[in-house]
């Protein structure tokens, strides 16, 4: 989707390709691109893949509540939860695949808020289910108490910090505050698929 991206960031709409610094990810689902160009192939590529992402995330933590069946009663309820939310989060993520920003922006923004805040319950759950777990080593649980902490640093620097539409800054701010947490997102949920294939064999 980056190297199909038509140009354009919300400030400049001259600029040439995608701009790590100053272009969301969302820009590359919009139909219409800041530049004013057909955005068809990034678009495509972009919101396709949320929405098969999205589907995949459910299966995954449908699959991760059934992790600990001969834990305690409240380690199996908290995961539970965690698990519950976790898909929440990722019909959130089909919804953002489903709402180009251009074209139906009050939603994708919903969709994009609540994505996060779900997943922050998530992360928070499997946190402590991890860490009292008997199958799973501690430092699994840890890095999801890490992750945790990164995620509501995100939440709120989102939607307490400047808004992106003010200036550069504000918008490099919010930018790479969002590459972080997909770096973190990606990196949790390769170390939790780790820890699960450990119990598994």
């Amino acid at each position: 989707a980056m190297i199909f991206y038509k140009g354009g960031t919300m400030h400049n709409p001259d600029t040439i390709n995608y701009n790590p610094l100053n272009n969301f990810l969302s820009d590359l689902g919009r139909t219409i691109s800041f530049s004013n160009k057909t955005n068809f192939h990034a678009s495509l590529c972009f919101n396709m893949s949320m929405i098969i992402s999205g589907f995949s995330f459910i299966s995954f933590f449908y699959y991760t509540r059934q992790l600990f069946p001969n834990e305690k009663k409240s380690t199996i309820i908290i995961s539970n939860i965690g698990a519950s939310f976790g898909i929440l989060s990722s019909v959130c993520m089909i919804g953002v695949g489903f709402t180009p920003a251009d074209i139906y922006l009050p939603p994708h923004i919903l969709f994009a808020h609540w994505m996060f805040r779900f997943y922050f319950i998530t992360a928070l759950c499997f946190s402590i289910s991890i860490y009292k777990s008997d199958s799973f080593e501690n430092k699994y649980g840890l890095g999801y108490v890490f992750f945790t902490i990164v995620i509501l640093i995100y939440i709120l620097i989102s939607e307490l910090g400047p808004s992106p539409r003010e200036n550069y800054n504000a918008l490099t701010l919010q930018v790479i505050s969002q590459k972080v947490i997909l770096v973190c997102f990606l990196y949790a949920i390769y170390s939790q698929t780790k820890g699960i294939s450990k119990i598994l064999k």
